[in-house]
């Protein structure tokens, strides 16, 4: 196991911004980050969870419009577990 944060693993360094759409308290804590955090628009990171598909579906469009074309977009579609 790597011992780097997740927001590192995902590229999350130097000026970089993440935004996390979706996640639980405890998701958003393992993320960590927080300094780094940023509007969806502004996001040089973006992470989307998604209980079902349904919902990915529902979020999906207005998310893609809203982020930059640049922006790492990373959805995650997961049923619940223990990190809910």
């Amino acid at each position: 196991m790597s011992d780097k944060s997740v927001a590192e693993r995902l590229q999350v360094k130097g000026d970089r911004r993440l935004a996390v759409v979706g996640a639980s308290a405890a998701l958003e804590k393992a993320i960590g980050a927080n300094r780094a955090r940023g509007d969806v628009a502004d996001a040089d990171v973006v992470l989307l969870f998604a209980p079902n598909r349904a919902t990915l579906d529902k979020a999906l469009p207005k998310l893609l419009k809203a982020i930059s074309p640049t922006a790492i977009f990373c959805p995650v579609c997961r049923p619940k577990s223990r990190l809910t």
